[in-house]
């Protein structure tokens, strides 16, 4: 397809934004609105809402859709799900995007649906992602509770503290709290939960394991427990120090690589050598959650009574 100089250079831009551009971004590159309306009569772009514009030749995207709402809704952004998936929490975006509004504007929506939330500071909440507004990763935290299932809001925690910090979420958590209790509720309800082991996993799996053998009756729980034999750093992913028993969540992906099974056996043989025991847990192991609980239990406690120490009874 042929275009002139202008219209290449709307071309270029919309790709690189996902193929949605408002009109003002349009006139920040020089192009009027009537030479948008000039290319849409001769079919080059369409408009995906009155005042946002996409090209034709241009693929259509989830991404596009996001993008395109929160153009439309002045001062919009990306909240809960919408917001989770920009972020790479979840892996798929809902059918209808999810917008935070400030109260005061936009009323409705043809093609999203409005969160209204007063306590949200478009300065301090608000960021990008990919080129979309967005809630940043503490506020979208906050906002996700009433919308996902306790397992998701869970996975979803353990993402943001793999790269963020727990003082900024508490800060953010305190802040909105007062206005948007069920959201910050639950997410208290989760952090908060006995079963819950503190601390960073590497992936979801490890987390389901974690909070499957912390036990009322066993002492405390380490998550990525580091240990330095020999001049040598190892890490266990999960770990009870009190009984030298550590517990590796095995995926296929990673951990059954050549490469990574060589590297196991050598930590294991060290970790050996000062004591310790290592329990192998797959996937499938853990479907099953009460068989796996009780033949868990029953290592700990024969790994108890070898160390000599007495365990409550469960």
């Amino acid at each position: 397809m042929q275009y002139d100089k202008a219209l290449s250079a709307f071309v270029e831009f919309a790709a690189s934004r996902h193929n949605a551009v408002h009109s003002s971004e349009a006139a920040e590159i020089s192009i009027n609105i009537r030479r948008l309306r000039r290319a849409e009569l001769e079919k080059h772009v369409y408009r995906l809402h009155p005042k946002v514009w996409a090209v034709v030749a241009l693929p259509q995207s989830a991404e596009q859709t996001l993008r395109g709402a929160t153009l439309s809704a002045e001062n919009s952004a990306a909240t809960t799900t919408s917001a989770a998936w920009l972020h790479g929490w979840v892996d798929e975006t809902p059918s209808l995007p999810q917008l935070w509004v400030p109260s005061t504007r936009t009323r409705n929506h043809p093609t999203a649906e409005l969160k209204r939330w007063n306590q949200i500071d478009p300065t301090v909440d608000v960021t990008t992602v990919s080129h979309t507004r967005s809630l940043n990763r503490a506020a979208t935290l906050c906002s996700l509770g009433p919308h996902v299932s306790t397992n998701v809001l869970e996975r979803c925690l353990d993402e943001f503290l793999r790269t963020d910090s727990m003082r900024w979420l508490e800060q953010t958590m305190d802040r909105l709290g007062s206005r948007n209790p069920g959201g910050v509720a639950a997410l208290r309800t989760v952090l908060e939960h006995p079963k819950r082991v503190s601390g960073v996993t590497d992936s979801w799996f490890e987390r389901v394991v974690a909070n499957l053998v912390r036990l009322p009756w066993m002492p405390p729980i380490v998550l990525q427990h580091e240990l330095a034999v020999q001049g040598r750093r190892y890490r266990i992913d999960i770990a009870c120090p009190a009984l030298k028993l550590g517990v590796e969540a095995h995926s296929r992906s990673f951990h059954w690589r050549t490469d990574q099974v060589d590297a196991d056996n050598v930590r294991d043989l060290a970790l050996t050598a000062e004591g310790w025991q290592l329990l192998y847990v797959t996937w499938s192991q853990t479907s099953d959650a009460g068989a796996f609980v009780r033949q868990f239990e029953a290592a700990a406690r024969r790994r108890a009574a070898v160390m000599g120490i007495e365990l409550p009874a469960a």
